[in-house]
């Protein structure tokens, strides 16, 4: 009787979790509307300074030719590093 219960038990909770994965919803894989040209340019160059650049005062700079490839970089990959 003792060696059964947990075999019980088991039983029980494999068919549950087969229940629950059965009756929940499928979602849809919907995927955001991409943001115009501009608005992409200017989300990665603006992301290039806050990953990449340093502060020199009051500024943030960074080298143009870098900035220029992290950008074409971030733009291809759609907006991610």
């Amino acid at each position: 009787m003792i060696k059964s219960v947990p075999a019980a038990v088991l039983a029980v909770v494999i068919s549950c979790l087969a229940t629950a994965a059965d009756a929940a919803p499928q979602k849809a894989k919907t995927h955001a509307a991409p943001p115009s040209r501009e608005a992409l340019y200017q989300q990665c160059r603006q992301e290039a300074f806050r990953k990449f650049g340093w502060h020199n005062g009051s500024q943030t700079v960074l080298y143009t030719d870098f900035l220029v490839e992290q950008t074409d970089l971030c733009v291809r990959n759609g907006g991610h590093f």
